[in-house]
């Protein structure tokens, strides 16, 4: 498929305040064109494209990417998923990710390898204190759900409580493998094994 960009590209660039003026060692151009947007970061050195966003119809998603996402998202929360909105990330060749949403949850898939990475419900709401909701509570929900979404084994994990965020890690070999956040009738609320949700605060 063919992309066509707009005329008009956006330049990001950084000010040095010590020096008043703008700084020469990093740019970043915007693009944009219908149903297409990406960015091209140059850090003092050739260009190479940052981050490529595309963004999709329900009807170019492959059947497998539509039957998996269907499946997870029935798994994680009993809800049918009517896909609103779908867009392919992309940073070369090695990170191809799929974010698709209806208007109650999203889910993302790395495309490449074939795989759930996250799933979250964006109307529920979830608790904020570790009394609310048990290490062992979020344990007896989240294991079953982590092994049938991410083949992750948590049964021999230990559930600790995120102080900053608001929600239970898992650790294994010293490295946050799962984090999960549940609502006052012990439903998730989101389960991710991949990505920026996957730092811990405490």
């Amino acid at each position: 498929k063919t992309y066509v960009l707009d005329k008009e590209v956006i330049l990001h660039r950084l000010y040095d305040g010590k020096k008043e003026k703008l700084k020469d060692d990093y740019s970043l151009y915007q693009l944009t064109g219908k149903d297409f947007e990406a960015s091209w970061a140059i850090y003092g050195g050739p260009g190479f494209v940052s981050r490529v966003a595309i963004k999709l119809a329900k009807e170019d998603l492959d059947s497998k990417s539509l039957e998996m996402a269907a499946k997870a998202i029935k798994t994680a929360f009993d809800h049918d998923f009517e896909i609103t909105d779908a867009q392919l990330h992309t940073n070369g060749d090695k990170y191809q990710m799929l974010s698709l949403k209806d208007n109650d949850v999203s889910l993302e898939l790395d495309e490449k390898k074939g795989e759930v990475l996250n799933v979250y419900h964006k109307t529920r709401k979830k608790v904020t204190t570790d009394q609310e909701v048990t290490a062992k509570e979020v344990k007896e929900v989240v294991a079953p759900l982590a092994k049938e979404l991410f083949n992750i084994d948590i049964s021999g994990l230990e559930a600790k409580w995120d102080n900053k965020f608001k929600d239970y890690y898992f650790i294994k070999d010293k490295k946050a493998v799962l984090k999960a956040a549940l609502d006052a009738d012990k439903k998730p609320v989101y389960i991710v094994s991949n990505g920026p949700g996957l730092m811990v605060g405490n």
